[in-house]
């Protein structure tokens, strides 16, 4: 994922998450504040009108008490006479009701009511109609106050008007202290009476609405609505508390507040939720507004810093990055600023020339040979490939040399790798000293794969191990490769000078030429390779050109590795022993496991046929394995049946020695079989000790160490020294059968045959002549003390079944005897 594409999902969260957090905090802050303002403002609103009620009706009373004390007043309720309270005083009590009522214009009308109910004096504001002067049946009559003090106040309709109005009513209790003493009570003698029209209340409450979504209302002590104006849909929804509260509705949440006023009424302010949230709105778009503003502005500035601060020199980075991938390794960043980029850049910039000065060893190292610094198998088949071309190109021949040094094996183990390292480096040096100019290509450093690389020299270059190849391009004739070829073969027949050792060493070369055996590199290099091999069958020490002949004959190798790993697996092979007879009793000594091979098609096959090619190609080690594993389960199985008091000799290969921990193969194959050691014998030849003499003496000290004897195979044939015969820990001595045989003709051999069987007598050994067929050659053995005999003259291999029957027969005879 691109770094930008990374920061953008990590720093834009970082951002807008924290932003749109605030925003909506910020919003209800604001809503909440705005809910607040709201309550203050609606409590702040009934609380003034409130207040402005009270004290208009505190005026009204207070004028009511003021008038019922005024001294016309006073005198006109005291007089008792209809009469002369008419005649003499009605006019100053009207005079008075009317400065009344034209300083207080919301005075509808003043009146004076007797006991009894009737209007005795009435003053009315201009186009004021009074329908009645009875007033003993109005409902309120009933209610008027006669105690000294007491008022009444409340609102009802108006049948002068139609419409509500406010009444209030004092007792006049007066005394006529002309008549009556000061001990007596006051006489109630009516009642004053104002009426009070509330235009001026529905004035006020109409001015508490600021829109259609508020609602005022003006209530009575039972809840009736005396007034109400706004949004009739909230009229609906009150509650008796006072105070600010919110209602939660059926149609959303509403504000309202409620305060009682003078006379027991209460004033009633609602407002819908839905203003404070239309404000919100509001509010809300310009906090998204401002919102988005900050963070496209703060995007903007961390993108333009992130681009002009690290993804640029980040790119610069990368694509730096991208030339010295590419082989440009002059590539250099500059100056990325005086930060951590500034070091990085340094820093890449060391490595680049680091890289660049190192450029010319690494290419060395990678097609090159560390050993010989000649190229290896990856720079020749480049190399090759180009010649290839360039001879197509220019229609004539090149010539592919395959070669290696006979028996380097040898060299190896028996001296050491370091040893035969040098050996392969002198051996180099006089393969480039046979090529056909002096200025030859032994090493070329300076290849360039992305060029035109033609060879146009010979050219020596080294495959792995001891295989080495030499290019011969631009051949006129393909015999001038036999002349390279023969100069290399003389070169190595000086000797080879490595520290304290001197060798005389051979070669065995394969020749191909281009285009007549090949046209692609592999098919050149697997044809050489053909051709050498095919050298050393001729006996080594020589060149050969391939053919197609050749090319059968590995294809019938081929086959045969086929079918005999075939036969592994499909166990076609199974194993037949040959007895080893006593030479003075006839009883048997032991049974040697021989492994045969049926072949489906080709009936048994012989070792000699097989076995060393399963030595050549590896497949000796699973055969070998099968082989212990199957001898120590049937000489079990003899056991068992009483059969066995001898032991079973089985073949180990130097191949087994060198990949195979065989002391371990014993000891698995004795413990699955449940074998006793003392039964098992391991052969082995000469030259399987000598190969790595010290570690294959000591793995055969711990196989004796376990029981198992040790029987040294083909004497005679390989070293034959005394002095390391004594320090092999073996046990019995075969003596190689081609001595048997030249026995009958050749008195020399006869005469080798008895000082072995004496030398080893001398050692403590028990010594195996192999390979008798005739009465005279046992007879000769015996004559000398040879102590046991194997051959035809005694039994050929026998199956497992047979070997049985034969086992049992000699028992027979040994009894019978």
């Amino acid at each position: 994922m691109r770094l930008q594409r990374q920061f953008n999902l990590v720093v834009v969260p970082l951002v807008v998450v924290p932003l749109l957090v605030l925003g909506v905090t910020a919003f209800n802050y604001l809503l909440e504040s705005e809910q607040q303002k709201l309550m203050n403002a609606m409590s702040n609103s009934v609380t003034s009108m409130r207040q402005k009620i009270d004290m208009n009706f505190s005026k009204i009373k207070a004028n009511l008490e003021l008038l019922a004390t005024d001294g016309v007043m006073m005198r006109y309720g005291v007089i008792e006479d209809e009469y002369t309270r008419y005649k003499i005083y009605q006019a100053g009590l009207l005079a008075r009701f009317k400065s009344y009522q034209k300083h207080f214009p919301i005075y509808e009308e003043i009146r004076y009511i007797l006991v009894d109910g009737y209007e005795d004096t009435h003053w009315g504001a201009p186009n004021y109609h009074n329908v009645s002067d009875d007033e003993s049946t109005r409902s309120w009559y009933s209610r008027l106050p006669k105690k000294e003090g007491s008022t009444l106040n409340f609102i009802a309709a108006n049948p002068d008007t139609g419409q509500q109005s406010l009444y209030s009513f004092k007792p006049i209790l007066l005394r006529n202290t002309s008549t009556e003493d000061a001990s007596q009570p006051k006489t109630l003698r009516g009642f004053l009476g104002t009426t009070i029209t509330l235009k001026w209340l529905q004035g006020e409450l109409q001015s508490l609405l600021i829109d259609s979504t508020q609602h005022v209302a003006f209530m009575n002590g039972q809840g009736d609505k005396l007034f109400a104006f706004g949004d009739e849909k909230l009229a609906t929804f009150t509650a008796p508390e006072m105070g600010i509260q919110l209602l939660d509705t059926n149609h959303g949440g509403i504000y309202q507040a409620r305060e009682n006023t003078l006379f027991g009424y209460s004033l009633v302010y609602l407002v819908s939720e839905e203003v404070v949230f239309a404000k919100a709105r509001r509010l809300a778009l310009s906090i998204i507004i401002i919102t988005l503003i900050s963070i496209a502005f703060t995007l903007l500035v961390l993108l333009f810093l992130l681009r002009y601060s690290m993804i640029r020199p980040l790119q610069a980075l990368m694509s730096a990055s991208q030339n010295i991938a590419s082989g440009e390794l002059n590539t250099s960043l500059p100056d990325l600023g005086c930060d951590e980029l500034s070091d990085l850049s340094r820093s890449f910039n060391h490595m680049a020339k680091s890289l660049a000065d190192s450029d010319e060893k690494i290419r060395f190292i990678a097609y090159h040979d560390s050993l010989t610094r000649l190229p290896n198998r990856r720079m020749f088949h480049y190399l090759l490939n180009n010649a290839i071309a360039a001879s197509a190109r220019n229609h004539d021949k090149l010539a592919l040399i395959f070669l290696d040094v006979d028996n380097f094996k040898t060299v190896n183990d028996s001296l050491g790798h370091d040893i035969g390292d040098m050996l392969l480096q002198q051996f180099a040096g006089r393969i480039g000293e046979c090529l056909r100019n002096e200025d030859s290509v032994l090493a070329p450093d300076n290849i360039n794969q992305d060029q035109d690389n033609s060879v146009n020299q010979d050219l020596v270059a080294r495959l792995g191990g001891d295989e080495f190849t030499v290019l011969l391009p631009q051949l006129k004739h393909a015999t001038d490769a036999s002349f390279v070829a023969q100069r290399i073969i003389i070169s190595m027949e000086k000797p080879f000078f490595v520290n304290d050792h001197h060798f005389k060493i051979t070669t065995s070369i394969g020749i191909t030429i281009y285009p007549d055996n090949g046209r692609k590199a592999d098919e050149l290099i697997k044809y050489a390779d053909i051709a050498m091999y095919h050298a050393k069958s001729e006996g080594k020490n020589n060149f050969q050109f391939y053919s197609s002949d050749l090319n059968e004959a590995i294809a019938d190798r081929i086959d045969r590795e086929n079918e005999l790993r075939e036969a592994i697996e499909n166990h076609q092979l199974s194993v037949y022993f040959q007895p080893q007879i006593v030479t003075g009793t006839g009883k048997i000594y032991g049974l040697e496991a021989l492994v045969r091979w049926h072949h489906p098609t080709k009936g048994v096959i012989s070792p000699l046929n097989f076995i060393t090619l399963a030595e050549e190609t590896g497949m000796i080690i699973e055969l070998g394995t099968w082989v212990m594993y199957e001898s120590c389960r049937i000489a079990k199985d003899w056991l068992q049946k009483g059969l066995l008091d001898f032991r079973i000799s089985v073949n180990v290969s130097s191949r087994q020695f060198e990949r195979q921990d065989v002391a371990q193969l014993v000891e698995d194959a004795l413990r699955e079989s449940g074998l006793e050691a003392q039964y098992l014998t391991v052969e082995l030849t000469e030259s399987v000790i000598m190969s790595s003499r010290d570690k294959n003496i000591a793995t055969l000290s711990e196989i004796k160490g376990k029981g198992v004897k040790i029987s040294l195979d083909d004497f005679g044939t390989g070293y034959s020294s005394l002095s390391y015969l004594r320090t092999f820990p073996v046990d019995t001595l075969k003596i190689d059968q081609q001595f048997i045989k030249d026995s009958e003709t050749d008195r020399e051999v006869r005469s080798i045959i008895s000082a072995i069987v004496m030398m080893a007598h001398a050692l403590g050994l028990d010594v195996v002549a192999e390979g008798v067929e005739g009465k005279e050659e046992f007879l000769y053995l015996q004559s000398i003390n040879c102590d046991i005999i194997q051959g035809y003259y005694f039994s050929k291999p026998l199956p497992h079944l047979e070997a049985e029957i034969y086992i049992k027969e000699s028992l027979k005879k040994n009894l019978a005897s």
